[in-house]
């Protein structure tokens, strides 16, 4: 089980429109499981946008057939600005890489905003 679970990612962004200036490459541990008594969860750590270091959990549920679209929702911990976040993403599983489409939250100037992220998460088990 630990085998199926184990994994290794780095993911590369695209923040489209920002005013800011964002970090677009994130290395990040995690343990993704496909089989768990709530179903496809994942969790682990990861460096963001902001450079601050962030913790994560999701569920995952899929959308096709094929098992290679799906969603996930969870929450993130640890961004300065906003350090409870839910989080939201849609993608699509390569298998050596997924796809992925999210909002994030931008504070310029004491207002937010809401930008689309585009990205690919590499991944590695072992």
């Amino acid at each position: 089980m630990l085998a199926e679970c184990a994994l290794l990612t780095l993911a590369l962004s695209h923040h489209i429109n920002p005013k800011n200036e964002f970090n677009e490459v994130h290395p990040s541990i995690g343990v993704v499981c496909e089989e768990s008594p709530i179903g496809e969860v994942s969790l682990g750590y990861y460096y963001n946008s902001d450079r601050d270091h962030t913790l994560w959990i999701a569920k995952r549920e899929r959308l096709d057939y094929s098992q290679k679209m799906f969603y996930e929702y969870g929450t993130v911990l640890g961004y300065a600005a906003f350090p409870v976040l839910p989080m939201v993403r849609v993608g699509y599983d390569l298998g050596f890489a997924e796809v992925f489409f999210a909002p994030t939250v931008e504070m310029y100037k004491n207002e937010n905003s809401v930008l689309p992220v585009i990205g690919i998460q590499f991944k590695y088990s072992f």
